[in-house]
């Protein structure tokens, strides 16, 4: 009976996660399911390797060796120069990261 459970559970919790879509573990932040994000990989930096974007609420997510980041209230004009910048780390470090504006702990966190 035990085991049946298990399977059950098991199965619900997989059907859940595919009904809900990609979602990954952001820090200071938790669980980010990705829906209303557009996401591309990066291969062209040595340390950023995704960029997760949700125009709408201006909200970026960014991928480093790994790890996730959020920034918020970053306008997509922004992240277009980001991602056509000739050094991505550099324009990271220079525009999102050192702007106080977009540390997302300062309030202002989309739902």
């Amino acid at each position: 009976m035990n085991f049946l459970v298990v399977v059950f559970v098991t199965l619900m919790v997989t059907i859940a996660d595919q009904a809900l879509g990609e979602s990954i573990n952001v820090i200071d932040r938790g669980n980010v399911i990705l829906d209303t994000f557009q996401c591309r990989d990066v291969s062209r930096s040595k340390l950023i390797n995704r960029i997760c974007y949700d125009g709408n609420r201006d909200y970026l997510i960014i991928g480093i060796r790994g790890s996730y980041n959020q920034y918020c209230e970053v306008d997509s004009d922004t992240v277009a120069e980001l991602i056509s910048s000739e050094s991505m780390w550099q324009y990271y470090n220079e525009h999102i990261k050192a702007d106080d504006d977009h540390d997302c702990r300062n309030g202002g966190v989309p739902e």
